[in-house]
């Protein structure tokens, strides 16, 4: 009975049944935070594509606070759920302070060796995690928890705005060692991907010049991109030339319309994202045609 209630409650609902799905995994940056849903780059890519007469599903799921490790884990359970033909990647900027998966994932690479006690912890959470009643009591204790975990991880579909609580100034400086196993995530993910039949596309952060911590997560999807061969859609290159004055001074009054206070994208810049997403989609015909 847990095992069928699972399925009810993860029974996906798309807009337009039939048509063929793109996937947008993701944190904040994706997830849309600080406006509206259908201001967010998957719902401005799904408009944009419609309006060219291409009927697809742009599903987001991007969630604050998600860390690669995060969507590795998941990335089995939601292809199989949605049957996606392209799934796009933006992750890498909450790695250095959401530890979440990091045991499973680490267990899962062999990098534990000489480490029992984190070794056993990941094996017990690993076999968990396979169990749908304890799928199904971690999604209901999730959706009972009003607290910040539910803030961080989890879009409110009732409320035209959703914030949340993370200030990356407050946030733990990161060292390499955690964009290593980002790089490792990433490359798991563009490989698993393939192996089900499902075009990756990677995206960099769009991030403000003086914003120094997307420089390590947007190495990180470079490298991962050219390491799988994959498309990469550059935001963040394409965007320095309008916000950089020729002096390379920060051009304010443009940083103002791309970005909030906060460094994410304003609808404007989400806007942006959206048409450099439809544009790689269209030249490369990485677009799904015709339904799965």
């Amino acid at each position: 009975m847990a095992g069928l209630a699972a399925r009810w409650l993860f029974k996906p609902e798309l807009a337009h049944p039939g048509a063929p799905v793109i996937l947008c995994l993701g944190d904040s940056h994706t997830f849309g935070v600080g406006m509206p849903a259908d201001r967010a780059y998957p719902a401005q890519l799904e408009k944009r594509l419609s309006d060219q007469g291409i009927m697809v599903n742009v599903v987001n799921l991007g969630a604050p606070g998600t860390n690669t490790s995060q969507i590795r884990c998941h990335l089995p359970e939601w292809i199989q759920r949605f049957r996606p033909s392209v799934i796009v990647v933006l992750a890498g900027v909450n790695d250095g302070w959401n530890s979440s998966e990091v045991l499973r994932v680490d267990w899962e690479d062999g990098v534990l060796k000489g480490q029992p006690g984190k070794l056993w912890r990941a094996r017990a959470l690993n076999i968990l995690s396979y169990l749908k009643t304890y799928r199904l009591a971690a999604y209901l204790v999730r959706r009972a928890d009003w607290g910040r975990q539910r803030i961080e991880q989890e879009r409110q579909r009732d409320s035209a705005w959703v914030f949340h609580n993370y200030a990356p100034e407050e946030a733990v400086p990161v060292d390499y060692a955690e964009w290593d196993r980002a790089l490792r995530n990433l490359t798991w993910i563009a490989d698993f991907a393939r192996q089900r039949q499902v075009q990756i596309v990677f995206m960099t952060y769009m991030g403000v010049p003086s914003v120094a911590e997307f420089e390590g997560p947007n190495h990180v999807l470079r490298k991962a991109a050219k390491d799988r061969q994959a498309p990469l859609v550059d935001n963040d290159l394409a965007a320095r030339p309008e916000l950089l004055t020729p002096n390379g001074q920060l051009n304010r009054s443009r940083a103002q319309t791309l970005f909030l206070p906060d460094a994410h994208p304003t609808a404007a810049g989400h806007s942006r994202i959206a048409n450099n997403l439809a544009q790689l989609l269209l030249e490369k015909r990485l677009f799904p045609s015709e339904e799965k």
